[in-house]
């Protein structure tokens, strides 16, 4: 007997653990317009995410809200007083992502104006706006795209499109 397919769960948000969440929120909010949607200082349970950190140690949460008012959004959390033994992540200094790490995909109307704004708030551009063409999701074609690539200021990789 086999089992029914499950329900597809709804993806909301991504949450980074930062040093800096206020920054990091600023950041994003400059270079790609998001809104701030939740902004609170809270007690983290020990449990999740397992950071090390003691159970209840204060933390500040921010999520930001992109174009859509429950999807897409993107969170920072950064614990009050740091944790213990880490420090802010920074871009590879030879450039390269590794197994384990992410890429943030945003897509635009602007990438040029875009490109300025994350230089303006302190990105390091790893690929300057260039054009580049994908196949077709529904095949039989290709998609193109100019595309901009860069380290955020805690060196989170992030690729932004725009359709061509």
């Amino acid at each position: 007997m086999s089992m029914p397919a499950p329900e597809p769960a709804l993806f909301r948000r991504t949450t980074w653990i930062c040093a800096d969440a206020e920054h990091m929120a600023d950041f994003y909010a400059a270079v790609f317009g998001m809104k701030r949607w939740y902004d609170q200082t809270l007690a983290v349970d020990a449990r999740f995410p397992p950071t090390g950190a003691p159970d209840q140690a204060p933390a500040r949460l921010i999520m930001l809200q992109a174009t859509h008012p429950e999807l897409g959004m993107i969170g920072f959390l950064s614990y009050i007083g740091g944790l213990p033994g880490a420090s802010a992540t920074m871009a590879p200094a030879d450039g390269q992502l590794r197994p384990g790490q992410t890429v943030k995909v945003f897509n635009c109307t602007d990438v040029e104006a875009l490109h300025q704004r994350a230089v303006s708030a302190g990105a390091i551009i790893s690929s300057p706006p260039a054009e580049w063409s994908v196949p077709a999701r529904e095949g039989g074609g290709v998609t193109r795209l100019k595309m901009l690539c860069f380290f955020d200021p805690e060196g989170g990789y992030c690729e932004v499109s725009q359709r061509v």
